[in-house]
């Protein structure tokens, strides 16, 4: 099972933080698609951030 999750430093606000992932597309349409994005504080479950990150369409599919 890949992690669903990427720990990092702590954060600092004013500062940016280049962090990398993959991520795989789940649909076979060939539509863009919403990543929703949520930074938590270790131990706790409720958000301090979240975002929505608007995906273009996979490289994958545009070729097929």
């Amino acid at each position: 099972m890949k992690r669903t999750f990427i720990k990092v430093p702590l954060l600092v606000p004013g500062l940016n933080y280049p962090i990398e992932t993959f991520v795989d597309c789940l649909s076979d349409k060939g539509i863009s698609a919403i990543i929703k994005v949520f930074v938590l504080r270790e131990g706790k479950s409720t958000p301090l951030l979240t975002t929505h990150i608007s995906m273009p369409v996979s490289e994958g599919l545009i070729a097929a």
